[in-house]
């Protein structure tokens, strides 16, 4: 049973044309990399752990207007872009912790979030519950024109969607381990 479900998770990555990659972005031993040359590889820029920590900790960060918009941010008057608050409490459940975006500075590069994830939660959610919570959120952030990456409290990337704005709907999903500290006892929402 473990070992045809481990051959459907194999199976459902390859037909979903997922990069199956390490979280260092070079192919583990034994995994296949696709990386589509029409979509560009996620921002390399670590994770702000200084700025997790302070916001974890309550403690003032100072954020210049417009740099940062976390879930804590407010903007009078109007929807604080991009309004993931929904998406945070629709999907991210016991998973999400935080999320940070980041405006793009320029027209030829599109913004980013940053969704941070408990890791232990992560480890527990099986491979296809984890895609679809990186489908979906990045699916959200793509609407508004940006790019999504994955990471633990500790900095460590998990995954990303990344997006070819020039194509609509055309993006990548990179970074899902195939039973690699996975839970393989999946139970699909709907």
């Amino acid at each position: 049973m473990v070992k045809l479900r481990s051959t459907l998770s194999l199976l459902l990555g390859y037909a979903l044309t997922l990069t199956i990659v390490s979280g260092d972005s070079q192919p583990a031993q034994g995994q296949h990399q696709y990386q589509n040359p029409d979509v560009p590889f996620p921002s390399i820029v670590p994770l702000d752990t200084e700025l997790l920590e302070g916001i974890e900790e309550g403690k003032p960060v100072s954020i210049s207007e417009g740099a940062i918009v976390t879930e804590n941010t407010i903007k009078e008057g109007r929807l604080t872009l991009p309004s993931l608050w929904w998406a945070s409490k629709q999907y991210g459940k016991n998973l999400l912790v935080t999320w940070f975006a980041y405006p793009s500075g320029d027209q030829n590069t599109p913004g980013r979030v940053d969704v941070v994830v408990n890791r232990q939660a992560w480890r527990e959610t099986c491979y296809l519950n984890r895609y679809e919570f990186v489908t979906k959120m990045g699916a959200i952030a793509r609407d508004y024109g940006y790019n999504t990456r994955l990471f633990n409290r500790q900095g460590e990337g998990l995954a990303s969607y990344t997006c070819n704005f020039a194509t609509p709907n055309f993006c990548n999903v990179q970074g899902l381990i195939v039973n690699q500290g996975v839970n393989q006892d999946c139970v699909v929402s709907q």
